[in-house]
């Protein structure tokens, strides 16, 4: 199977991956769960709402034979599609495990312990505070007591 890198219109991305995942060509798009202000409304106060949106806006990724290379169509797909090479193909599989897991550091809790797996912390434990913006406020434990830090989501992983 050879991967391959096609352009959707904006907001289509969905539509598109679904016609062909009906058509047995395995899709991915990259949903993500993000947390958005919605427009004002006559209720008072920010109303936060919750939308899927792609990870990667207008792009998408087909995994198909050679042979099936001309069923990857749509009317709003771009005429190109872009062959991955084995070491684009290597990082590709890198960022969809990386959406995954942002999928479940969006689920968290304060609270929740947590690892740093790079930075100078890492190795430690460290507690969430909050999630601010793609870092993390977090309390480490040392020296006999609790340490306020900064990392980034990128940083940690799950315990």
């Amino acid at each position: 199977m050879t991967w391959y890198l096609g352009y959707a219109t904006t907001g289509r991305e969905r539509e598109v991956a679904d016609d062909h995942t009906a058509r047995g060509i395995h899709t991915w798009c990259g949903m993500v769960t993000v947390e958005k202000l919605a427009p004002k409304s006559k209720r008072k106060g920010p109303r936060v709402v919750t939308v899927e949106e792609p990870a990667l806006p207008n792009y998408l990724f087909f995994e198909a034979e050679p042979d099936q290379f001309y069923q990857i169509k749509h009317k709003y797909l771009a005429r190109t599609l872009t062959q991955l090479g084995p070491q684009s193909v290597r990082e590709f599989d890198k960022y969809r495990q990386r959406v995954a897991e942002m999928d479940v550091i969006k689920s968290l809790r304060p609270g929740d312990m947590l690892e740093v797996t790079r930075s100078p912390l890492a190795g430690q434990m460290v507690r969430l505070k909050r999630l601010v913006e793609g870092r993390m406020d977090v309390e480490v434990t040392m020296f006999g007591g609790t340490v306020p830090a900064n990392v980034s989501m990128d940083d940690v992983k799950v315990v």
